[in-house]
């Protein structure tokens, strides 16, 4: 029963990566050998590989990076490239091309950004969790107090927040589900 999972979720990438990365003149079933061949799941279950760090070009903003289960192989796709005997060099070219596509796709896709509302927010949970618990609404709003962000506005960062899997409320608390690096000028 799991190698069916296993194909179903590879039919389900495949799927989703040729109708978001441009292949005009590459062969589908190709790609599709490719991508199986250099993608791995590490599981059923969503990996808690993120980060939040500081933007560096916009002060006060945050950029999310959310790594997923899936993890992409550069070296054996390039070896299954270039190591594949073909008489037309144009094919390894394309087919090069579309691996560069689709590491570009993947990284754009795994980055969210953070207004400043929501780096304060976030930036508040992780200094209110030092105690190893979470943040309650009370810690939260105490350490937005500083910056002088309004309820309406932390409320409004939180849901955010909550709906791109930075943190959840659990017993009342707000827990950090990424790793959080301050830029130490903050």
């Amino acid at each position: 029963m799991e190698n069916n999972k296993i194909s179903q979720s590879y039919a389900e990438l495949n799927e989703y990566l040729l109708e978001h990365i441009p292949h005009d003149s590459e062969d589908e079933v190709t790609i599709e050998s490719l991508i199986c061949s250099c993608a791995e799941f590490e599981s059923t279950e969503q990996a808690k590989y993120s980060a939040v760090i500081p933007d560096l070009i916009n002060h006060g903003k945050s950029i999310s990076f959310k790594f997923s289960n899936i993890k992409f192989n550069l070296c054996t796709a390039l070896d299954i490239i270039l190591l594949t005997p073909t008489e037309i060099p144009s094919q390894k070219l394309n087919m090069v091309q579309f691996i560069i596509k689709l590491f570009r796709f993947v990284c754009g896709e795994s980055m969210e950004s953070l207004d400043e509302n929501m780096t304060i927010v976030i930036k508040a949970i992780y200094m209110s969790s030092y105690d190893g618990h979470g943040a309650t609404m009370d810690k939260i709003k105490l350490c937005c107090k500083d910056f002088e962000l309004i309820e309406e506005n932390i409320q409004e960062a939180i849901e955010k927040l909550e709906e791109i899997k930075c943190i959840r409320l659990e017993n009342g608390e707000y827990i950090l589900l990424e790793t959080v690096l301050l830029n130490i000028r903050d």
